[in-house]
């Protein structure tokens, strides 16, 4: 995922920016899914500290499957996600 990070704030995600894998293993691709809807998802930054260079934040957005395999249903949800992830120096 790719967005223009502008500091602590919420950021709309259009379909073209959510992909979602369903991994076994760690490197065995069970099912795809694409980002649906309008918008398709939400990412929030928390935190963002600039010593540390780490960003938090909560993220939420809408799948439909883009594989034969589809475990989660024709409409998969992501609620509630976290991350927190430390960014290397420029």
């Amino acid at each position: 995922m790719a967005i223009d990070f502008n500091g602590v704030g919420q950021y709309v995600l259009d379909s073209a920016h959510v992909h979602y894998m369903l991994l076994v293993g760690g490197d065995l691709i069970l099912a795809t899914y694409a980002g649906t809807g309008s918008p398709a998802g939400v990412l929030t930054v928390t935190k963002h500290d600039i010593v540390a260079r780490k960003i938090e934040g909560t993220l939420s957005f809408t799948t439909k499957p883009t594989s034969p395999d589809s475990p989660f249903g024709t409409n998969p949800k992501f609620e509630s996600g976290s991350f927190k992830v430390w960014y290397p120096e420029p």
